[in-house]
């Protein structure tokens, strides 16, 4: 009777943690922003986000659930978070192949004053980004 209960237990504590993992690795995310685009007007800022290959439909695995900017005098902070379960993945996740090709995916951020030389950090890595002016009149 013991070695039954025991049995029972170690199942359920394997599903348990099974389940913590597929939870974890859907969970939302802060993404690194590495580089911005400003608009001619210098109110809003375009980050580039990496998202993966897409499937054969045009779509990626991953998909902004939310997004974070914080004004000052001095600078910006912006944040971008991603989430990465909308796609099936493949067990055991070992066995995946990958090609490490990232997708460039704009998300823009609406500032309430120019920019006016402010610094533009990444809010996850707290790293200055490289921002470049737009070439459009918008």
């Amino acid at each position: 009777m013991t070695t039954t209960r025991f049995s029972k237990h170690l199942k359920a504590i394997t599903l348990a943690s099974a389940a913590l993992a597929l939870t974890a690795c859907s969970a939302p995310h802060w993404e690194k922003i590495y580089f911005a685009t400003l608009s001619a007007d210098e109110l809003t800022l375009t980050a580039n986000v990496i998202f993966g290959k897409p499937d054969k439909d045009g779509t990626h695995c991953e998909r902004v659930t939310g997004s974070e900017v914080f004004e000052s005098s001095s600078k910006v902070i912006i944040k971008v978070q991603v989430s990465e379960n909308s796609c099936p993945r493949p067990w055991p996740w070992e066995n995946v192949a990958t090609h490490s090709i990232g997708y460039l995916h704009p998300v823009q951020f609406k500032l309430k004053k120019p920019l006016a030389g402010r610094t533009v950090v990444d809010g996850t890595k707290h790293k200055k980004i490289q921002v470049k002016r737009s070439t459009d009149a918008s």
